[in-house]
């Protein structure tokens, strides 16, 4: 790009001696491009000029190193513990919290070269300040007493560095302040052009005006005068700032210029949410694909690096070429949740052993699926379904150990005594994944080899820093230092399309610029002041506030845009998340005062929605499927079954011709049908040895007296030993206790009132065989009868129900209603049991009916046909054949080969 500013830059140096050159630039991306610029200005070959980044120039002025910030933070804390007795100190896991804001005040206060003693002076005189009046606190006092111990911390600190040849940031630059005159005289030479900056600390305006002083180089700003002239611009604030520098009393402000107002197309458009905000980005770039001649022209600005996954989706395949600058964070690998699951399943062990889900999420993980497939080892995921079978929440060493799975994946269970065991255990984990990844799978093997990485650095600081003792002290450095670990994409940085973030497009200059989530709270970043030194300390000290990063912001949003001649800014018009719904400032900014050269327009974003008419599902009955059909005729159709069919019959046909079952879960507390299977069979032992004698008060009072042990039986039967004694079981025990409570006493309350019951059966097992014209082979129905009693002499076929049962759901106008709606499915159960119970006792009139334990308040809720004043309860032997003729319609229907199995919508 031609009119880009480093290519102004190089074509304004008359005749250089490039050999004799140093280019001081803000990131080494820019240095790259800088080259490129100095190659297209080059007739004949040449001595390359040095181009080197600022922090590469201060390290190299400081003669210091700059060690991870990690390191520092060890540095800081062992110089803390230095400074503060043990009984007052807090933990390393704790420092962690707050060590690293203090150490970018610290950092902050040497970049800009400020006076420690006064600075440490005045935060500690504000201090006492605040504490007025609560001297004999003795929280108080200890909080003071750290701030007076503050500058001494920081001595010991700082000399614990520089001792090892190391240094913060913001020590280097003080080193670099000093060492400047001696680097100068060493290369006398040397002509140092500066590049393109905007926001300087302290130290580098110094290092630039000393060098600018002695005339030993240039600088050149990347500003346009429409925002250096325009007062209310926040973009032109620092450059204004570098205009009354000495230098330019007598040298012109080099880099100035006027491309901004140069003809633009803007569009700005609001999308519906960041998924949708991506594939709007595909739809630009594959529209801008039938124009565009050269895709490193183009760039596409990602504020929040989180988007950078959808936008690679949703990137259309006329993009050829592409280079990201971004990486993928080390802590959102698939091998992450393997790392993650093995401290949850040390930390979660308890006497009773490991947590169920731990041992499930980590057998059931890929990684280990493929390690065993490849060493042709048993599937982890059966030993897993068997864990959900057998129900225990609980696994010990010595259990495990019994299992065939355990001897070849023992080591993700062995025992991690101390941090540095810990540490070890996890790096014989991922070595051995590492054996069985797949050599294609470059993501997988770099993530596996930068755990590995960052896990031997970690056992290098456990065996330096001996204070790190326990597990969860280990897990919190793990996390402190996972996220600044990425795995880098690999590209041509010169050609394709251009991927990257706000900060690196610093000096660089696009013709298309799709800039995403320009909303408030991203652009500019929330204000979060994350500093311990008060924002009118910092004015008075020059110190940048949030006044002057949004500033920084603001340079850095229409810098981008000086030279750009279409821009698409995307932002999310929806109201949830960070900065939704409200767009960024600087596009409202710019809209207000929008320069004639300039077209802006706004667009919500298009959906087009494939409004495609769902056909019904239909299942023809094939040979195979009608042969099932007469294997469930022979076996018995049971209430449930037809009640799914009533229902729905593809419900039907992939519950109960299909066999397909939704996926078993282990159950923590109880679910409601296992529920209904304790309260059925607490039930079940109660009643049982009154069948076939009518009840008495004595019975009922014995049953009442063994409730809560038999209900247990039951309950640890399903759940396991002691499972209902604490949590959600513990409430759903004590519910289902006075539910069966309930029950007995209705019964109590009966004979009380005069009335007798005589028990005939529960649970009762019948079943019937129906032969219909026109289909080849019988038919056979079975249920389980819950309970069958007379009261009063008249016969009552009752079922209990344990879930929400209402009144209407036993209010049919008339028996058709029950084989033919689904609303009325209790009422087919019911008449459904009272013909498999009529067929050895054909008693009429009789009862049928719910008993919901839920509901016993309404006591037993009675199937009744009609309506209001014409509504009966007592069933007669008509109604009986009435639903025998309809069952018979139903099962025609099932076993006819011409009706499909229909969907019902």
């Amino acid at each position: 790009m031609n009119n880009s500013f480093l290519h102004e830059v190089v074509s304004s140096l008359s005749n250089p001696n490039w050999e004799e050159l140093c280019f001081i630039v803000p990131n080494k991306r820019s240095a790259l491009h800088l080259t490129q610029a100095i190659i297209s200005q080059l007739d004949s070959p040449t001595i390359a000029p040095e181009i080197i980044d600022i922090d590469s120039f201060i390290h190299n002025l400081s003669r210091l190193d700059a060690p991870p910030k990690m390191e520092q933070l060890f540095a800081l804390y062992n110089s803390y513990c230095q400074v503060v007795g043990s009984e007052e100190r807090d933990d390393f896991v704790t420092f962690l919290g707050w060590g690293d804001t203090l150490l970018a005040d610290l950092d902050a206060i040497d970049r800009n070269l400020l006076h420690r003693k006064e600075v440490f002076s005045l935060l500690a005189g504000m201090q006492e300040i605040k504490a007025w009046g609560l001297e004999d606190n003795a929280f108080v006092q200890r909080y003071l007493s750290f701030w007076k111990g503050l500058p001494k911390m920081y001595d010991l600190f700082s000399s614990a560095l520089l001792q090892k040849g190391y240094g913060t940031t913001g020590m280097l630059c003080r080193e670099a302040v000093r060492n400047l005159e001696v680097f100068l005289e060493a290369q006398p030479n040397t002509t140092f052009i500066i590049c393109g900056f905007n926001a300087l600390t302290e130290s580098e305006s110094t290092l630039f005006q000393s060098i600018l002083a002695q005339n030993r180089g240039k600088i050149y700003w990347d500003a346009d005068t429409y925002f250096l002239q325009n007062p209310q611009e926040q973009s032109g604030h620092y450059l204004n700032s570098y205009k009354n520098w000495p230098y330019y009393d007598n040298q012109p402000f080099l880099g100035s210029h006027n491309t901004f107002l140069n003809q633009k197309e803007i569009e700005v458009i609001e999308t519906a949410g960041r998924i949708a905000q991506a594939k709007q980005v595909g739809s630009i770039l594959k529209e801008l694909s039938m124009t565009n001649h050269g895709w490193e022209r183009v760039a596409v600005v990602l504020p929040d690096e989180s988007l950078l996954n959808p936008v690679l989706h949703a990137l259309p395949p006329e993009v050829n070429k592409l280079n990201i600058t971004m990486g993928q964070p080390l802590q959102q690998q698939p091998i992450a949740v393997v790392v993650e699951t093995l401290f949850d399943l040390q930390m979660n062990q308890t006497k009773k052993g490991f947590y169920y889900k731990s041992i499930l999420q980590i057998l059931t993980h890929e990684s280990i699926r493929t390690y065993c497939l490849k060493n042709e080892l048993e599937d982890p995921k059966q030993f897993a379904q068997s864990i959900i079978s057998g129900n225990q929440r609980f696994w010990t060493t010595n259990q495990l150990k019994k299992t065939s799975l355990f001897k070849d994946l023992d080591f993700l269970f062995s025992s991690w005594n101390n941090p540095i065991e810990a540490v070890q255990s996890i790096c014989t984990v991922l070595q051995l994944l590492l054996t069985t990844a797949e050599p294609e799978d470059s993501r997988q093997l770099e993530s596996i080899h930068l755990f590995l990485t960052l896990f031997h650095q970690l056992d290098l600081q456990l065996r330096m820093h001996s204070f790190i003792k326990q597990i969860s002290e280990l897990r919190a450095l793990y996390k402190a230092q996972v996220g600044t670990h990425k795995l880098s994409y690999s590209g041509e940085p010169l050609e394709g399309l251009q991927i990257m973030g706000m900060l690196e497009t610093r000096l660089l200059d696009f013709d298309t610029v799709i800039l995403t989530q320009a909303n408030e709270g991203i652009l500019p970043a929330k204000a979060i002041d994350d500093s311990w030194i008060p924002y009118d300390m910092k004015k008075q000290f020059g110190l940048p506030t949030r006044d002057e990063k949004n500033a920084i912001f603001s340079y850095h949003f229409y810098r981008l845009m000086y030279r750009a001649k279409k821009v698409y800014i995307l932002y999310d018009g929806q109201g949830n998340g960070l900065g939704g719904g409200e767009i960024s400032r600087f596009v409202r900014q710019w809209a207000t005062r929008l320069p004639e050269n300039h077209s802006m327009r706004f667009f919500n974003q298009s959906v087009t929605f494939n409004t495609v008419t769902r056909q019904r599902l239909e299942i023809p009955k094939i040979p195979s499927l009608l042969k099932r059909l007469q294997e469930m005729a022979q076996k018995g159709l049971s209430p449930t079954a037809l009640s799914n069919y009533i229902a729905d019959p593809i419900r039907f046909y992939n519950n109960d011709v299909l066999r397909i079952s939704e996926n078993k879960e282990l159950e923590e507390s109880i679910a409601h049908h296992t529920l209904g299977t304790v309260i059925h069979n607490t039930l079940e032992e109660l009643y049982t040895p009154y069948v076939a004698k009518q009840l008495t008060i004595q019975n009922i009072e014995k049953m009442q007296d063994i409730l809560k042990q038999t209900l247990q039986k039951h309950f640890e039967d399903e759940l396991g030993k002691s499972s209902h004694k604490k949590g959600k079981n513990l409430l759903l025990f004590t519910a289902a206790a006075h539910s069966i409570k309930r029950v007995l006493e209705s019964d109590k309350k009966d004979i009380l009132a005069g009335s007798t019951i005589e028990l005939l059966g529960l649970e009762e097992y019948r079943k019937v065989t129906r032969t219909y014209a026109g289909l080849e082979h019988p038919i056979t129905f079975h249920g389980i009868i819950d309970r069958i009693d007379r009261k009063d002499g008249v016969l009552r076929i009752l079922d209990y129900k344990t879930g929400q049962t209402s009144s209407k759901e036993l209010r049919p106008s008339e028996v058709s209603d029950c084989l033919s709606d689904s609303v009325y499915g209790k009422s087919f159960q019911v008449l459904f049991y009272s013909m498999l119970w009529a067929e050895d006792d054909p008693s009429s009139p009789f009862y049928a009916g719910v008993i919901s334990v839920k509901n016993m308040s309404s006591g037993i809720m009675f199937l009744g046909f009609g309506a209001g004043r014409t509504k009966r309860t007592e069933l007669q032997k008509e109604d009986l054949e009435r639903f025998e003729k309809e069952l018979e319609k139903l099962a025609i229907e099932i076993y006819t080969p011409d009706i499909d199995f229909t969907e019902t919508v």
